[in-house]
């Protein structure tokens, strides 16, 4: 299914490529920082999958036929949105390597090494941060300019707005779980949720449905188009907790076992730790943040999931979500009724991806 976003990226990459040519003028005449974030920030859109922006042509198209280039400026804006998340999301986990190369701040970095800076690592972090926020606001300057009416244009930035401070804020908590780590305490199976919710899915999902279906002039479907993009958020997010831990590393494009090493709180590893006693519960905390753990820790934490019943009460977990959103996807009112079935063939995409 994410194969038929394809057409999209290309709208998206050409929207892209015009879009921010015209707009280096005035970034590359600040100086040579500003026309390398200009450069950096297309390429590393470019080798995204665009789900994203292709979820806003969904949407759009579930009520109009027409192509929209207006849904297509959207999500251009959706994909640099998602890059610049991911370029701070990377300085926070201390992440060398993304999509299978080395992230834009690691390059950062490798130049301020290079040049002999005493603290190349705080520049290149510096560097990485300033990037990610050229990336927020060229994203919103390419909202601004979406040609809709009025009062359509202004909810469209409202909108985004508002999640974009729900990812920041589930942010600040998935920083704070991370440290509270090391007192062993586990995080309440809701609040996990919660974080994938408004950390992921909403922006992933929700919000693209709920924009593309907004151009449409459907802005009444938007709470159902936003439960929906919820649970496939929530799911999407379960099935990339799974990967990280038994996917390959050519398919994932970073290392298997990042969550792990970095002591991440996820529904994997709470549900573990609450399960665990003794010196089983030992070895696990041993495992659990050990940022130089080999692959054969990584093997053994695999075995502890698998063998204590985890893996299986996390799939049984990601069914429900599943039939509740085909469930929501079935009760939907549409004009035309086929066209639940790209939402079917995208939920279980989701489901049965290696990637």
């Amino acid at each position: 299914m994410f194969e038929d976003f394809e057409a999209h990226k290309r709208l998206i990459t050409a929207y892209l490529d015009r879009e921010l040519g015209a707009a280096a003028d005035p970034l590359t005449g600040v100086n040579r920082f500003g026309a390398e974030a200009r450069s950096l920030l297309l390429e590393f859109t470019r080798r995204g999958k665009m789900i994203r922006g292709g979820l806003v042509a969904l949407g759009y198209g579930l009520f109009r036929d027409d192509e929209s280039e207006e849904a297509t400026a959207c999500g251009a804006a959706l994909e640099l949105l998602q890059s610049a998340i991911l370029i701070h999301d990377d300085i926070m986990d201390r992440d060398l390597v993304r999509r299978g190369e080395k992230t834009l701040t690691a390059g950062y970095i490798e130049t301020a090494r290079a040049a002999g800076f005493a603290d190349s690592d705080r520049t290149g972090e510096a560097l990485g941060i300033c990037l990610g926020d050229i990336g927020f606001f060229l994203a919103f300057r390419i909202l601004s300019g979406i040609a809709t009416p009025g009062p359509v244009a202004a909810r469209l930035v409202t909108l985004f707005a508002r999640e974009m401070a729900f990812v920041g804020a589930a942010q600040m908590l998935d920083v704070w779980s991370g440290a509270e780590r090391l007192a062993a305490r586990a995080m309440a199976e809701d609040e996990i949720i919660s974080l994938y919710r408004y950390k992921t899915g909403r922006y992933t999902f929700a919000l693209p449905l709920a924009a593309g279906a907004l151009l449409a002039g459907r802005e009444e479907m938007i709470p159902a188009l936003e439960l929906i993009g919820e649970d496939l958020g929530v799911a999407f997010q379960l099935k990339d907790d799974e990967l990280d831990l038994f996917g390959e590393e050519r398919e994932i494009g970073k290392p298997v076992g990042s969550d792990l090493r970095e002591g991440k709180h996820t529904l994997l590893f709470d549900r573990l730790l609450a399960r665990l006693h003794g010196a089983e519960k030992k070895r696990f905390l041993d495992l659990w943040g050990n940022a130089d753990l080999s692959p054969a820790g990584v093997e053994e934490a695999r075995r502890l999931v698998r063998d204590n019943g985890v893996l299986a009460s996390v799939e049984e977990t990601l069914n429900g979500l599943a039939d509740r959103c085909r469930a929501n996807i079935d009760a939907l009112s549409l004009e035309r009724p086929e066209k639940k079935d790209t939402f079917f063939r995208l939920l279980d995409s989701s489901l049965n991806r290696m990637r």
